[in-house]
């Protein structure tokens, strides 16, 4: 995948924590961010880790473009 990726997965997350780092490794593009919200699990979009959820995809897109 070439394309800007985010990828989030939450630090008790038993389902998704095994492959994330092994996918975000595999991205080809350059343009790509890895973030790990503390104390969430899988649905960490619905739990008290929202906010956070919210605050990391804004970041990612308000970052400057990354040309390769």
């Amino acid at each position: 995948m070439t394309v800007p990726t985010l990828v989030m997965y939450g630090q008790e997350d038993a389902i998704t924590d095994a492959e994330a780092g092994k996918f975000f490794a595999a991205l080809a593009t350059g343009n790509k961010a890895l973030v790990v919200l503390p104390g969430a699990d899988h649905a960490a979009l619905v739990e008290d880790t929202h906010d956070m959820w919210c605050a990391a995809i804004i970041a990612f897109l308000a970052r400057p473009p990354v040309h390769h």
